[in-house]
């Protein structure tokens, strides 16, 4: 479990360093290793460093445990594509992990399946520069 703490603006904040391993769709052969001074992208992972601020779960949904690690991941990687760090083209490859981690988190398959539908149908703007 990622530990989280509320601050001001933004819902949740770490508490301390987290890595997390990208699947093979989202790997980058050519890309250089992009950071700022709470997200560090490689070829294979993503990190987040302690005082990295993201705003949760979004849309019409509650704030649970097993949806935090991929609000997380998935906040970071849209980050990533606004900065230019990651090409616009995985952004469907960024939601299929954002759905992997909340089933492997222990997410319904209902819950899931209709937050992984607004996510496509909803999010795309958050994600472009």
């Amino acid at each position: 479990m990622v530990p989280i703490a509320y601050k001001n603006n933004w819902k949740y904040k770490l508490e301390k360093d987290y890595s997390h391993c990208l699947p093979e769709s989202l790997h980058e052969e050519n890309r250089s290793e992009s950071k700022n001074d709470f997200i560090y992208l490689t070829k294979n992972t993503i990190e987040f460093k302690k005082g990295y601020a993201w705003d949760g779960p979004s849309g019409p949904t509650i704030d649970t445990a097993n949806a935090m690690r991929a609000s997380l991941v998935h906040d970071g990687l849209y980050q990533a594509m606004r900065e230019g760090w990651l090409p616009q083209n995985k952004r469907g490859a960024t939601d299929v992990e954002f759905r992997r981690i909340l089933k492997k988190d222990g997410m319904f398959w209902f819950r899931r399946w209709a937050w992984f539908r607004a996510v496509r149908w909803f999010a795309g703007k958050a994600a472009r520069p």
